[in-house]
């Protein structure tokens, strides 16, 4: 058990809110910091020092953020240098704690990692707080000059820039985190009142004694399965964003992933007199989630389809890519011949909630929401997805997903037996 020394370390009189402006850092329990880690590094070599710590004084213990040059991950506060160091804003030196009555009795000093020097330089939150300090150990009595308290002060400030962009990005997560939550919330809480009301269109249409309230009724049916799939888009979406949508990531037969999405679409694509092709090597497989893949490349298509007007067409081609280092990958390119999208709406795609331009306004709606949705599930396989375009040229977007260890070389033959299209190349 560590001895606690009988001269205890005085309690600064704004501790409350000190605590209260350190835990709102987030930056205790963490896991290192590679910026913080460079910084102590840098400290020990600038200042000629063997030990280098960023520490953070808790309520009953001082815990390092980054270390150099020492094992352990935290100590008492009573026996911490540092919760002296944090009742002044200037550096704390102490050059031989062996003559200071502060420490000498210290089991920091009595025992390893027997601290004899120390120079600490307090982290300042921009609100005044001292959170803990940069500090630099030796064991040996040494002193410290005017110039290395200076850059001693200014690396201390850089950890504090650090910790509070750290603050900031997990603020930043945490706040779309919340606001994912919300709208998975209101969007469960949307679906049972767009059921009845498709039911309720689909009931009068059955028993409709005249053609305009059929007409009235296709349209609050078309609006509501538009609605429905948004909601459902957003559950997806709000889903992947909090991590709450698990994953089997699996060996796959790619070519027939996309004969069965390319099934789901044959309809829309034979009513809009859309043709779909196909030029599929046999045997490609890749690491995906069937369910989600499934997902992407239906959305994918499903866009190719509505935004190629009639007599149009959609070609699906995939292809071994390029190896980097000893993975391969399989691209898959779905172009087709539409509208094309303009560059400011191209430059934004994967904007969770993007309103697509006038242009494409006046044949299709949409919110962009689908596209975002299919990049974070392909992110989450460990794919890509890459969109080229020109206005009245068409689209092409090209899939990558990593090809299955072990998996046998694609050879260049359709599969007749499972080819569910007439329009197959």
């Amino acid at each position: 058990m560590t001895a606690i020394p009988s001269s205890l370390p005085p309690v600064p009189p704004n501790e409350a809110a000190r605590l209260e402006e350190l835990h709102s850092f987030c930056a205790l329990d963490t896991p290192d910091d590679p910026r913080l880690d460079h910084l102590v590094q840098l400290a020990t070599r600038l200042l000629d020092c063997p030990i280098a710590l960023v520490s953070l004084l808790d309520s009953d213990r001082q815990w390092f953020k980054a270390k150099a040059g020492l094992a352990t991950k935290e100590t008492p506060r009573q026996i911490a240098f540092c919760a002296y160091a944090i009742l002044d804003d200037d550096v704390m030196i102490v050059e031989d704690a062996l003559d200071d009555p502060r420490f000498a009795a210290n089991p920091l000093v009595t025992d390893s990692p027997h601290i004899r020097f120390y120079a600490g330089a307090p982290l300042i939150s921009e609100t005044g707080f001292r959170l803990g300090t940069l500090c630099v150990i030796d064991q040996r009595p040494r002193q410290f000059t005017d110039v290395q308290q200076s850059l001693l002060k200014e690396l201390a400030q850089m950890a504090v820039d650090t910790l509070d962009l750290h603050r900031i990005i997990q603020q930043t997560r945490q706040d779309n985190l919340s606001r994912t939550r919300f709208l998975s919330s209101l969007s469960h809480e949307l679906r049972t009142p767009l059921n009845a009301i498709m039911g309720f269109s689909e009931m009068i249409l059955l028993q409709s004694p005249t053609d305009r309230i059929a007409d009235y009724a296709r349209a609050i049916h078309q609006g509501g399965t538009g609605l429905l799939q948004l909601v459902d888009d957003i559950l997806d979406y709000g889903q992947i964003e909090a991590g709450e949508r698990p994953l089997t990531i699996e060996a796959l037969d790619l070519d027939g992933a996309i004969l069965g999405a390319v099934r789901q679409i044959r309809p829309l694509a034979d009513r809009r007199r859309v043709q779909i092709k196909l030029t599929l090597p046999t045997l490609l497989t890749v690491r995906a989630d069937a369910s989600a893949l499934n997902q992407v490349l239906v959305h994918l298509l499903e866009n190719a389809v509505k935004f190629t007007p009639a007599e149009g067409s959609v070609r699906l081609t995939a292809q071994i890519a390029q190896t980097w280092g000893e993975e391969q990958w399989a691209n898959l390119t779905i172009a087709d011949t539409g509208i094309g999208i303009p560059p400011a709406t191209l430059a934004k795609l994967g904007d969770p909630f993007l309103r697509p331009d006038s242009a494409l306004i006046t044949t299709e709606r949409g919110t962009g929401l689908g596209i975002a949705l299919s990049r974070r599930l392909l992110q989450a396989m460990g794919g890509s997805v890459a969109f080229t375009s020109k206005p009245d040229h068409g689209t092409r977007v090209t899939l990558r997903l990593p090809v299955a260890p072990d998996a046998p070389l694609p050879g260049h033959e359709p599969r007749p037996q499972i080819a569910p299209d007439r329009d197959r190349a």
